[in-house]
């Protein structure tokens, strides 16, 4: 099948006179409308929306042919405007949208023509060359044709034009331009069309001026042929006006002269006469339908009629509007026309003449006389010819035509109008239509073939001349292209060569000579077999072949040289085409000989790069941003980026958020100087996973010295960097809680400390130190593992509190210190510190227990005294020991006076602990005295501390201070352990029992009722002879796990005592809980016993509670015999104190049992 093809110049000379022929008629439009302002439709050839339409339409088309888009859109734009315009204003869709001022501008565009100009806008906006809109251009312009092609068939009926628009000349012609203009649009979008440009100069200016004659003819003919309807329309409706106002008036004086005849006859004469005068008038005047004399009062005296009007007469004297007429009793001739009945087409048209009657002889009256309108204004006088219909218009409505041989049509066309005065009566409008349009269709027609003649002879001449011009100018290229061959093909670098269909060689330039070192007359007509080796013949052959066919090949060959050399060559043969036929082909070769030495050079140095461990990057030194110019495989495994995803681009792309800016930087000054440089930096693979790169670069220099290329080593360390950076953390952080160490803590401080002592520092800094209040028993009691999960429960909640820039470390056990720097205020370390007490009181749940603990700190801030950090840390440890000495949960700010205490009792806790390591402790015994019997049936073991150097240290300074350092622990093992050994000598004196006294510490340990239980069977103790002492504080503490310890120590025979009892609130009910055998009330309730009335009150009630609950009562502190009686009078059982004996060493005591026994 032959593919579609057009002329090149068709398309646009096709466009070129559209776009002429539209100028043209759009212009004389504009102009004659614009000099002659028309008062109808027939005043000019076409509106100045269509005239608009018109010069939209040409600066479409020549947008087009200029290629200037944005003219060829906005000119569509204005035609799809003009349509919508004329749409909303005949639809009324412009009130509907709030727009009614769109009908003070013209829009006499048919409907049709609306909906066919919008589409052809859309057309003429779009580019038939564009691949995705050329396929709505091709639909559109195929409705163009169809649409236009349709107004031209309309044209054969002689009123089919008026479909489309007011007068067929202007229709005609639209239809042809719009089948010219949609036939050029479907050419011009098909995919092989030629592309669309201007004719030249002198073919558009002699094109034009064809166009502009032939459309220039047409509008003065037409528009000539208009005023000669309209002007013979116009003098032919004023002889008419005429006619009807003389028969009006003629009417009249024959009526009035009748009347006066009548006034001077007597009656008998007049009946006669009117009856006489009445028949003549009747019979002369066919338009007189019936003629009635009335009396005063508009009564009828006679009336005479027509044979077939009388009914119609005595209808309309019945009328309403008759009635009331007549009883006006007008007093002059008067014409009516019953408005009601001219508004009624379908009834008869009347007019009423009254002439009054003024009889000598007898009453006044009327003469009324009815007649035919139609009859009367439809005289035989002609217009013209039966193409026009004249229409008669009472007052400003009523609108009836009297040509009853012409069927009125809704296209008719106002041609001329003139006001008919009636004498007497009321004024009519006389309206001529062009009723019938075959006349002005076949002239019409003749002219809009004119049209389309001179069009196509326009085209012709364009066609002829941009044919003759494009002859010239393939000729100029067809040489030119011969020239250029000629050069290319002659003073081509790389040997070029031609062969026939036979395969001998039919041309060589001189490269081609020289690479084979033959000469031209040796080489022309050779066969190019005897130029390669025989084993590449059949391929070489093949590939001839497939070139004679038609396809291009490029392909390596191995050629032989005049003296047997073998030259690789790069070969490309091209097919010689001519009409569609191959006379041979074309090569150009190019000598890859050395190129592939090379490549094959490259290839093992490639391979041996690859082969290695390390990623190599090449990088260009001359071009900004040293792009990537190669990369090897190890490098691609490390990065993820492919060859060609990092080649052309910046090692920039592997730097990330996390890379160290002073090493880019480092880098950057090392490659502005051309230096080698070795550092390692983190970057980012593809994935955006982050490695340690080990980087290496050195400049490449070229044999001048000028660095060409850098030359980038690397080697993933990230495992190295990782295992560094773990040890780097162990190092400096505590393993169980992931805070600094006490090792980073001594860095971090002294590094602020060195700051402020040079005054870099902005404000000062403060340390804390930070002591959990009764965790130890917790950790003994509930396990390691409890405390452990408290500590970093602490821990992270003084993390969340102290963030950076201040620091929180662990320092040991249950320490914790804190460096807060920057402070400009003081008050901000007392909130935190609060915060922190407050955080830390807060429950911990840990395996179903809520356990509470508080915490003690101590602050200290920087002075100018301070010469070591550790002095900071020194200082804060003395301000908590304080502020645990206040009761806990309190914090404490240093004052330099408590250092002396601090350091005593640091020198006294190591003396203390000397004491328990060397055994020099010493247990003294207090007898507990029956008050009834006067016996000591137990002993109270009290420690006792005497330093080497003979000094008495009270208990009331070292149980404190053993307690809060844990060293009551192995304190209170030994006197325990003491006292059951002691106990075995005293029983030679009776059944004495030892009391041991016990600390929180002890007592809340995990193994203590086990430690009890090895103990005595070490010493080989009775468990009846144990009696342990409890403050009341420690049993009110863990209610639950109190109670199941005592009753345990119960079972086996060991009784309890509560200690210093009144001092901790508790009462009966927590009393009888508690297996306990006796109380001790406290001594500050004894001293004052004898005197104080509330003293012997509460003891009094602490003895009976005691006694419901078969507890015996111990009161200690006894001193007077005063105090002994009141209390034997309180039901005291037992009493202590100095009245009877102090402690006392074990030898003394036996002495003072052996003397009480």
């Amino acid at each position: 099948m032959t593919s579609f093809r057009v002329h090149p110049a068709v398309i646009s000379a096709a466009l070129f006179t559209g776009l002429a022929a539209t100028a043209t008629i759009g212009a004389w439009g504009l102009l004659t409308n614009l000099i002659s302002p028309p008062t109808g439709l027939f005043d000019r050839m076409l509106s100045n929306t269509s005239a608009a339409i018109c010069v939209a339409i040409a600066a479409a088309l020549l947008g087009l042919l200029t290629a200037r888009r944005w003219l060829q859109i906005s000119a569509g734009a204005v035609i799809v405007g003009f349509a919508l315009h004329s749409l909303l204003v005949h639809s009324s869709l412009n009130r509907v949208l709030f727009m009614p001022w769109l009908a003070n501008y013209e829009a006499v565009l048919y409907t049709p023509m609306v909906a066919l100009f919008m589409l052809l806008g859309t057309m003429l906006m779009l580019n038939p060359r564009g691949i995705v809109q050329r396929l709505w251009v091709r639909t559109l312009a195929l409705v163009v044709i169809i649409a236009s092609s349709i107004i031209l068939v309309a044209h054969f009926d002689s009123r089919g034009f008026m479909i489309f628009g007011p007068h067929p000349d202007i229709t005609g012609v639209a239809g042809i331009l719009l089948l010219l203009i949609g036939i050029a649009f479907l050419l011009a979008s098909h995919r092989q069309a030629p592309p669309i440009r201007m004719p030249n100069r002198t073919a558009s200016t002699l094109g034009g001026l064809a166009v502009f004659i032939t459309c220039s003819t047409w509008f003065y003919m037409g528009q000539s042929h208009l005023q000669l309807i309209q002007t013979a329309a116009d003098n032919g409706l004023q002889r008419v006006a005429k006619a009807r106002i003389q028969m009006a008036h003629v009417n009249v004086q024959l009526l009035e002269r009748m009347v006066e005849r009548w006034r001077v006859a007597d009656d008998r004469l007049a009946i006669d006469m009117q009856q006489s005068d009445v028949q003549a008038y009747m019979r002369d005047i066919p338009h007189i339908l019936s003629i009635s004399l009335l009396d005063a009062q508009a009564q009828p005296l006679w009336r005479f009629d027509r044979d077939d009007s009388f009914a119609l007469a005595a209808e309309v004297l019945r009328d309403a509007e008759v009635q009331q007429w007549l009883a006006q009793q007008p007093q002059q001739t008067q014409y009516l026309i019953p408005p009601l009945r001219f508004a009624k087409r379908d009834l008869p048209a009347v007019a009423l003449l009254l002439v009054p009657v003024n009889r000598v002889s007898s009453q006044p009256g009327y003469l009324l006389t009815t007649l035919n309108l139609n009859r009367m204004m439809n005289p035989d006088t002609r217009v013209s010819d039966d193409e026009i219909k004249i229409y008669t218009q009472l007052g400003s409505g009523f609108v009836r035509s009297f040509d009853e041989g012409k069927p009125s049509h809704g296209n008719e066309v106002v041609l001329a109008s003139t006001l008919l005065e009636i004498p007497h009566g009321p004024n009519l409008t006389l309206t001529a239509t062009l009723h019938s349009f075959a006349d002005l269709n076949r002239a019409a027609g003749m002219r809009s073939v004119i049209v389309a003649l001179g069009l196509l002879f326009s085209m012709a001449f364009l066609l002829m001349f941009q044919q003759n011009r494009l002859m010239r100018e393939q000729q100029l290229s067809l040489g030119l292209s011969e020239q250029r061959y000629r050069s290319l093909f002659d003073n081509n670098p790389d040997p070029a060569f031609s062969l026939d269909t036979n395969g001998c060689l039919s041309q060589v330039n001189d490269a081609f000579c020289k690479l084979l070192q033959l000469p031209r007359e040796r080489l022309l007509g050779m066969h190019y077999r005897k130029l390669i080796p025989s084993s590449q013949h059949p391929s070489v052959a093949a590939l001839f072949e497939q070139v004679l066919a038609g396809h291009s090949q490029r392909y390596e060959v191995t050629a032989i040289a005049a003296h047997g050399q073998e030259i690789d060559l790069d070969l490309t043969n091209l097919p010689i085409k001519i009409n569609e036929h191959i006379l041979g082909t074309f090569g150009v070769a190019k000598d890859i000989t050395q190129t592939k030495k090379d490549a094959e050079q490259r290839l093992l140095l490639s391979r041996g790069i690859d082969s290695g461990v390390n990623g190599i990057v090449i990088a260009d030194a001359n071009v900004i941003g040293f792009p990537v110019v190669y990369v090897n495989k190890v490098f691609q495994q490390i990065t993820g980026y492919s060859y060609h995803e990092i080649v052309g681009k910046s090692c920039a792309l592997l730097q990330g958020p996390q890379t160290d800016p002073f090493t880019v930087t480092e880098i950057a000054q090392a490659l502005r100087e051309k230096r080698d440089f070795r550092t390692q930096i983190l970057n980012y693979r593809k994935d955006g996973s982050s490695f340690w790169n080990e980087l290496y670069l050195s400049p490449v220099r070229d044999d001048q010295g000028d660095v060409t290329h850098f030359l980038g080593v690397q080697h993933d360390v990230s495992e190295q960097v990782a295992d560094k950076e773990q040890l780097a953390y162990q190092a400096s952080h505590d393993a169980l809680t992931g805070l600094a160490n006490r090792f980073s803590l001594e860095q971090h401080l002294q590094r602020l400390v060195q700051r402020q002592q040079q005054g870099h520092a902005s404000g000062t800094l403060a340390v804390l130190f930070i002591d959990l209040d009764g965790f130890k028993p917790v950790n003994d009691s509930l396990g390691l593992k409890v405390g452990d999960t408290i500590l970093q429960q602490a821990a992270k909640r003084l993390q969340q509190l102290i963030q950076a820039p201040h620091f929180i470390s662990r320092f040991s056990g249950d320490e914790f210190v804190a460096v807060i720097s920057e402070i400009e205020d003081t008050s901000t370390v007392t909130s935190l510190v609060q915060q922190l007490m407050d955080v830390i009181d807060e429950p911990y749940h840990v395996e179903g227990h809520n356990i509470y603990i508080s915490a003690s700190i101590g602050v200290t801030y920087y002075t100018r005294k301070i010469k070591q950090p550790l002095e900071l840390i020194q200082q804060a440890d003395i301000a908590m020991s304080q502020a645990k000495l206040q009761g806990r949960n309190h914090f404490q700010i240093y004052q330099a006076a408590n250092n002396d205490n601090y350091q005593a009792n640091v020198i006294l806790r190591s003396e203390f602990q000397q004491a328990i390591d060397d055994d020099a402790l010493q247990l003294h015994y207090q007898p507990i005295i029956d008050l009834h019997s006067g016996r000591v049936v137990t002993v109270e073991a009290l420690m006792r501390w005497i330093t080497p150097d003979g000094r008495f240290i009270s208990p009331g300074e070292f149980i404190p201070l053993a307690e809060s350092t844990g060293q009551i622990i192995p304190a209170g093992r030994w006197a325990l352990r003491k006292a059951c050994t002691d106990v075995h000598e005293m029983q030679q004196f009776g059944a004495i029992r030892v009391a041991v006294n016990l600390s929180a510490l002890q007592f809340h340990r995990a193994d203590f009722f086990d430690q009890v239980q090895q103990i005595l069977e070490e010493t080989g103790t009775p468990a009846d002879l144990l009696e342990l002492e409890l403050t009341e504080s420690i049993l009110m503490e863990n209610s639950n796990h109190t109670i199941e310890v005592l009753q345990r120590f119960k079972e086996v025979g060991i009784r309890v005592a509560i200690d210093d009892f009144g001092t901790g609130f508790s009462g009966l009910s927590y009393l009888k809980k508690l297996p306990v055998s006796k109380l001790k009330i406290d001594r500050i309730f004894v001293q004052d016993i004898d005197q104080s009335a509330s003293d012997q009150a509460i003891t009094a009630g602490v003895i009976n509670m005691a006694t419901q609950v078969d507890m015996e009562v111990i009161a200690e502190g006894v001193e007077t015999l005063a105090q002994i009686t009141m209390l034997k009078q309180l039901g005291c059982g037992y009493i202590q104190g100095f009245y009877y004996a102090k402690p006392m060493p074990l030898e003394e005591l036996k002495v003072y049992l052996a003397q009480h026994a």
